[in-house]
């Protein structure tokens, strides 16, 4: 009895074609992947401007009656981080001749939830979010006399806080 004598594991030239794709297929997904983790840690920050502001000087929802009777610009910021990806930015900029009358208004104006005012829509927003008047934070952009509008513009455009933003009355 003659058993098989041929017994080889030889593959048709088909199979290491088809292999020899698939690896190199493979090799380059592993590289583009590998590649692609890093793009996001050096993605160029567009509101550097808005998170330098937010590191300075803050006063607190408690803290309002320490801001200078100054004049200049002010935000009111709500959260913790500024995130520019977000639609709706819990953000209000705004000039005043004294920013603590006008800080002191809008506090008020939260307090007694005027349907047309400011007040209204941070409201509105702390009780969706889930926020108190504590997350409520309140900076003072230092600025020029002379540059005040232009400067007030320019975070404007920079934030959209006109579209993003809330909306003053």
């Amino acid at each position: 009895m003659i058993l098989a004598t041929n017994n080889t594991t030889a593959m048709p030239w088909w199979f290491w074609v088809i292999i020899t794709i698939l690896a190199i297929i493979g090799i380059v997904l592993g590289i583009w992947s590998f590649l692609s983790g890093f793009k996001s840690s050096n993605k160029i920050n567009t509101n550097n401007a808005i998170e330098v502001i937010l590191a300075t000087k803050k006063y607190s929802w408690k803290q309002t009656d320490e801001l200078p009777e100054t004049s200049g610009l002010y935000i009111m910021f709500i959260g913790k981080r500024y995130d520019d990806k977000e639609f709706f930015i819990p953000i209000f900029i705004d000039k005043a001749q004294s920013i603590k009358a006008e800080v002191l208004k809008i506090k008020e104006q939260i307090y007694s939830n005027n349907k047309n005012s400011i007040g209204a829509e941070v409201t509105t927003y702390l009780l969706q979010k889930g926020l108190t008047a504590t997350d409520i934070n309140f900076y003072i952009v230092n600025v020029s006399e002379n540059e005040i509008d232009k400067t007030l513009n320019e975070y404007l455009d920079l934030t959209k806080a006109n579209k993003r933003g809330f909306k003053s009355k």
